[in-house]
């Protein structure tokens, strides 16, 4: 179980502001807003950070974002309260990290969510540990998908 401390806005300095929202905006022109979580159960353990965004009405010509799931308004009401999901950490292709090779990521993962899905958005393919070899799950479109967030 996770703890939703607060959302807000990107720490990037150059990142666009969507004016209707006051959040940001991607380069395809979705807002987006960060979403910082805690083990529930641990309060000594790290924040863990997760992008939330709009997705497109037409997927196909990326047209008319809009707020399928975790639109800003309701999700501010869920702020201090648990939240299902985790902290997921997972050894995945190496990458650099400010000049250091890192071989693991760490992901906040809701219950609705796929962890090999949401790695792999991250673009963090997951390794199997005992055979090396990359995960060839396909990542799965969340445009096109409707999602139905329950807060306990």
């Amino acid at each position: 179980m996770l703890t939703l401390l607060k959302i807000r806005k990107s720490n990037n300095p150059v990142a666009k502001e969507d004016k209707t929202s006051g959040y940001n905006l991607t380069s395809d022109g979705r807002a987006y807003y960060i979403a910082e979580f805690q083990d529930s159960n641990n309060p000594f353990s790290p924040k863990r950070e997760k992008m939330i965004s709009q997705q497109f009405r037409d997927a196909e010509n990326k047209k008319d974002p809009i707020w399928k799931a975790g639109d800003p308004s309701v999700i501010k009401a869920f702020v201090g309260k648990t939240i299902a999901g985790s902290i997921v950490t997972k050894t995945v292709e190496p990458y650099d990290v400010n000049g250091r090779t890192a071989t693991t990521y760490t992901a906040v993962v809701l219950a609705h969510e796929n962890v090999e899905t949401v790695f792999k958005n991250a673009n963090h393919p997951i390794v199997d540990v005992t055979t090396g070899e990359v995960s060839t799950a396909p990542a799965i479109d969340l445009s096109k998908t409707e999602l139905d967030l329950k807060v306990k």
